[in-house]
C-alpha cells in the first residue's frame, strides 16, 4: 500500500573565510582560499561493510518500496546526483563522491548505471581525471549530471589537488546511457594559491524551441582571495569544448552553492547562496553571455553546521527547476524559529522578477529537514526530496519527498522513502560528512528518483528506489 501511496504523490507526473559550512582545518592543507569541502577519507573508513539493525528504535514500520544500493562498494561514497534518459525511462545514471581508489585513499567521481529501471547497476570511477582513472588530480567531488535530448550524460565534477595549488572544473560525457565514458573536457584549470574552483552544478537546454537547443552549462564557485562569486561557462558542441567563464553573480561576491536550471525559451537561471544569508536568482536571455543583476528570493537563517544533536555537516545552497509553462521554482533548507531545519519553497511567475513568499515543503513542523533537491515533471508536477529526521527518534537519517500539482500553491503529505532509517556514525568519516546535497529526478513516464547517502550496510553507500 505504502508503495501506491508514494506513486500517487507523484501520480499527476505520468499524465503528462568564505569558509564551506563545516570544514574543518583539519580536512584541507592550509591554504589562502579553501581547497575543497570533500573531504578526505580516514584508513577506517575502508573496513567491509558491516550489518546492523533494519531500523531505528522508535522509528515507524518499514513502508515497501524497494531500496536499491546503487554503488556496491565497501569504500564509503556520498553526495548524490542523478539523472534520467528521456529516450529510455529504464536508463538512470547516478553521481557521486567515491573513495574506492586505493592509490589514493581519496575522492574520485564515481558513477552508477542502470539499464532496468534500478534493478541492477554497474559503475566505477570516470577515466582520465584521479590516478585509479589514468588522470593526475588527487581527488575530485561535487558531483553533477545531465541529460540532454538525445540521451546523452553530461558529468560535471570539481578536480584538484590537496598538496598543491591546481584545481579545476571538469566534464564528461556518455553517448551510451552511462555505461562508459570518454575523457574529461577541462572546462576551466588553475594553478593558483589565490583561486580555488568549488561546487560545480550543470545543465542542459533540452528545449526544441529555444535559440539555444543543446547548450550545455556549467556554474561553479571561483574562490579568489576573499571573493567568492558565481561563474558560468557553456558549450555549444555538446561538450567538446567550453567557452570563456563569465560572472553571473553581479555585486554578489560571497556566493556558493549554485544551480543551473534552463526555461522552456532558453532562459538561464542560476540560484545560490550568499553567506550574508539570502538566496539569489540570476537570469541570462542570451545563452550565458551575460546576466542581468542578481535577485533575492529570500533573506534566510542558515543552518547552524551541525544541526544540534548531529555531528555531520550541513548547508543551506539552494537547487532549482524550470517548469514546462516557464515558471521558476526554487527550494532550500533554513533555521526555522532558532529550533530546526525546514524545506522552504518560492516560485515565480513572470520570469524571475518577483518571487512568492516562502512556504514550508515537509509536513511534519518539528524534527530537522535538509539537503533538499526539486525537480519538474513534463506536465508540471513538482517533486522535492530531501532528509528527514522525523521518522525516527535519534537524529538517523530517513529521506521524505512531498509534491505539488498546482504549481507550488499548497503541498501534500511527506512520503517517507526510505525503508531503513541511517546512522549518520557510520558514514566513515566519524559521523562528520554525508555529502552537501542529494538529489532528484523525474522520468517522463512520472516516476521519482531520489537518490542519497545511506549507511544501513555499515558504510555509506549510494541509495535509490527501483520500480
Amino acid at each position: 500500500m505504502a508503495r501506491c501511496r508514494l506513486f500517487l504523490v507523484f501520480l499527476a507526473l505520468a499524465v503528462g573565510t568564505l569558509a564551506l559550512p563545516g570544514l574543518s582545518a583539519s580536512a584541507q592543507p592550509s591554504s589562502p582560499v579553501p581547497r575543497s569541502g570533500v573531504v578526505e577519507v580516514g584508513p577506517s573508513a575502508r573496513r567491509p561493510a558491516v550489518p546492523r539493525p533494519s531500523a531505528a528504535p522508535g522509528a515507524p514500520a518499514a513502508i515497501s518500496l524497494t531500496n536499491v544500493d546503487a554503488s556496491n562498494d565497501p569504500a564509503p561514497q556520498n553526495e548524490t546526483t542523478v539523472a534520467t534518459n528521456p529516450l529510455n525511462v529504464r536508463n538512470i545514471v547516478g553521481g557521486a563522491n567515491d573513495y574506492r581508489c586505493t592509490l589514493t585513499g581519496d575522492a574520485g567521481a564515481g558513477f552508477y548505471t542502470s539499464m532496468d529501471g534500478g534493478a541492477t547497476w554497474s559503475g566505477g570511477l570516470l577515466p582520465g581525471i584521479t590516478p585509479c582513472g589514468g588522470g593526475s588530480y588527487q581527488a575530485a567531488g561535487d558531483p553533477a549530471l545531465a541529460v540532454d535530448a538525445a540521451g546523452s550524460f553530461y558529468y560535471a565534477a570539481i578536480d584538484f589537488d590537496r598538496t598543491t595549488s591546481r584545481s579545476a572544473i571538469s566534464v564528461s560525457k556518455s553517448t551510451d546511457g552511462g555505461l562508459t565514458w570518454g575523457s574529461p573536457t577541462f572546462v576551466t584549470a588553475t594553478n593558483n594559491s589565490q583561486i580555488f574552483n568549488d561546487k560545480d552544478y550543470i545543465a542542459v537546454d533540452t528545449h526544441s524551441a529555444s535559440p539555444f537547443f543543446g547548450r550545455v552549462y556549467v556554474s561553479w564557485t571561483r574562490f579568489n582571495g576573499n571573493l567568492s562569486p558565481i561563474v558560468v561557462s557553456s558549450s555549444t558542441d555538446g561538450g567538446a569544448t567550453f567557452g570563456p567563464f563569465v560572472t553571473a553573480s553581479g555585486a554578489v561576491n560571497d556566493a556558493q552553492g549554485s544551480v543551473p536550471a534552463v526555461g522552456p525559451n532558453g532562459e538561464l537561471y542560476v540560484a545560490f547562496w550568499s553567506q550574508s544569508g539570502a538566496i539569489y536568482v540570476v537570469k541570462s536571455t542570451n545563452g550565458g553571455a551575460s546576466f542581468a543583476a542578481p535577485v533575492k528570493v529570500a533573506n534566510i537563517v542558515t543552518l547552524p553546521s551541525p544541526l544540534p544533536g548531529n555531528s555531520f555537516r550541513v548547508n543551506s545552497f539552494p537547487s532549482i527547476a524550470v517548469g514546462p509553462n516557464g515558471n521558476v521554482y526554487v527550494s532550500w533548507s533554513e533555521w526555522v524559529n532558532g529550533t530546526n531545519a525546514d524545506v522552504r519553497f518560492s516560485r515565480s511567475t513572470n520570469g524571475g522578477v518577483a518571487w512568492s513568499a516562502p512556504v514550508r515543503v515537509n509536513s511534519n513542523p518539528s524534527d530537522d529537514q535538509f539537503f533538499n533537491w526539486i525537480a519538474v515533471a513534463p506536465n508540471g508536477t513538482i517533486g522535492i526530496c530531501f532528509y528527514d529526521q522525523s521518522f525516527n527518534s535519534l537524529n538517523w537519517l530517513d529521506v521524505g519527498c512531498n509534491k505539488s500539482t498546482n504549481g507550488g500553491l499548497s503541498w501534500g503529505t511527506t512520503i517517507r522513502v526510505t525503508s531503513t532509517s541511517s546512522n549518520p556514525a557510520n558514514d566513515g568519516f566519524g559521523g562528520g560528512f554525508i555529502g552537501d546535497y542529494t538529489g532528484l529526478a523525474l522520468t517522463v513516464a512520472g516516476k521519482p528518483y531520489p537518490i542519497w547517502t545511506d549507511t544501513r550496510t555499515g558504510n555509506a553507500d549510494v541509495f535509490t528506489l527501483r520500480w
